[in-house]
């Protein structure tokens, strides 16, 4: 027992340090240093469109809206390609110069939503191509007056119907010229009406 106590004393002895720590046992450790490894966040702070990110043409991630990802990436260089389809809207491109060990953060830049999503409207275009003035009519109220070769566009809610009425101002001999429309248009969807 005595051999015990004296083993555990010496071996206690020299091996720890001042503060009491083992010097001699070492922690192999395998960390970011040594796989030359970075921490990369990319977020997607859109609320309505999903990312699709690519790195070398390759898929990389996908993020839904207000989602974000946690990756280690390999130390240096790394373009990515950022769209909003993979048709590629809104696309652009970013890159990161990865050092190992060190934090680093995307944000995906927000394009803005368009109008007619954001406010469930479809598009009227309404072009005059004769030589003369119409008012315009939507739903019985007067709305504006039309010129010659002129377009005017309205944006109006989708899944709802309109009745547009075009009425000639000027340039007619007895009776004034006029065009009864009905239209209805899903969301972003654009209709044409042409005076000819």
């Amino acid at each position: 027992m005595k051999k015990l106590i004296l083993l555990f004393i010496t071996f206690f002895t020299f091996s720890c340090d001042k503060d009491g720590a083992y010097d001699d046992i070492k922690e192999i450790e395998v960390d970011c240093e040594y796989r030359q490894v970075y921490n990369l966040e990319i977020c997607n702070p859109s609320d309505y469109y999903t990312y699709y990110v690519l790195v070398d043409y390759e898929h990389f991630a996908t993020l839904k809206p207000n989602q974000s990802i946690k990756k280690e990436m390999p130390a240096g260089k790394v373009v990515f390609n950022c769209m909003t389809s993979l048709e590629g809207d809104n696309q652009y491109y970013t890159s990161v110069e990865g050092k190992s060990c060190e934090d680093y953060k995307i944000d995906l830049k927000v394009p803005p939503v368009p109008y007619c999503e954001k406010n469930n409207a479809f598009f009227l275009f309404i072009k005059n191509n004769e030589s003369d003035n119409y008012n315009i009519y939507i739903n019985k109220s007067f709305i504006s007056k039309i010129g010659k070769n002129e377009t005017q566009s309205f944006a109006l809610s989708a899944g709802k119907g309109f009745e547009i009425r075009l009425e000639q101002i000027d340039g007619y001999i007895f009776y004034p010229t006029v065009y009864n429309e009905y239209v209805s248009g899903e969301k972003c969807e654009t209709i044409n009406i042409t005076i000819q």
